[in-house]
């Protein structure tokens, strides 16, 4: 029994499903100023914070409410049940989409190309954030050199 094709479309999935996530954050920061000034003042005060070697107590609590920001109280309304669905179901059309795009352009992907990707993407693509100051802080951490 030949597992090569159900491998490729579970490589091709999860390529298809970082690039859904990628793109719903480029287009949050793109296009929500309020969004993209709050992680570009959070990303500003963290590199501060994890640039000092020796921190006292008051600056570990510091970052950690920083970091690891509690959420708020919940309140079910109307307005966000909507934009749970509606989000949804963006990111449903989003998958489909780069779905319909690599049967469209028979893109095969294999095994060893998708671990390539998902480890190599998201450092390329935090580089080109990390130029206008929005990168993802939990990628960063990992990949500062």
């Amino acid at each position: 029994m030949d597992l090569t094709p159900t491998i490729n479309v579970m490589a091709r999935t999860l390529v298809i499903i970082f690039l859904v996530i990628y793109t719903k954050y480029t287009y949050t920061m793109l296009t929500k100023p309020k969004a993209r000034e709050t992680i570009q003042k959070i990303n500003t005060e963290l590199e501060k914070l994890r640039d000092i070697p020796i921190k006292t107590l008051e600056e570990q609590k510091q970052f950690i409410s920083m970091r690891y920001q509690p959420p708020g109280e919940i309140k079910i309304t109307w307005k966000k049940t909507g934009m749970f669905f509606v989000n949804a179901v963006v990111f449903i059309a989003m998958i489909y989409l780069y779905s319909y795009i690599f049967v469209y352009f028979g893109i095969n992907i294999k095994l060893w190309h998708a671990i390539t990707f998902v480890l190599c993407f998201p450092w390329l693509f935090n580089i080109i954030l990390k130029k206008f100051g929005v990168q993802r802080p939990d990628i960063s951490v990992f990949l500062k050199w």
